[in-house]
């Protein structure tokens, strides 16, 4: 038979243009976006969870940082999951930003 025309030879690399490079910004930003609306839904659960009693007996304008392991930590499953949901984003936010930074070594395919 002929050969296929209709077959597409893909390279290990490409170069992404400009409209590619501004679909993937748009895209982390809405990850990072997401990432601290789970982290805030976590930490919502949390404190009308399983910490309610604690959060109810704090002075009002009492201010704690919370880390993601205090929220990893408490016991409520669907705490975790929302925590783990935006660790999981906030990677995917680093793992763009470092491969926007680092050029075409990104865009390489294995």
């Amino acid at each position: 038979m002929g050969s296929n025309n209709n077959v597409i030879q893909f390279e290990n690399y490409f170069r992404p243009s400009a409209a590619y490079r501004r679909v993937l910004l748009e895209f982390m930003e809405k990850v990072a976006e997401s990432s601290e609306d789970f982290f805030q839904i976590s930490l919502n659960l949390a404190i009308n969870g399983k910490w309610r009693e604690w959060n109810e007996s704090m002075p009002i304008g009492s201010t704690l940082n919370f880390s993601e392991d205090m929220l990893l930590d408490t016991g409520d499953e669907f705490v975790t999951h929302a925590m783990v949901l935006s660790i999981e984003l906030g990677d995917l936010v680093e793992k763009i930003r470092s491969g926007l930074a680092s050029g075409e070594r990104f865009f390489r395919r294995d």
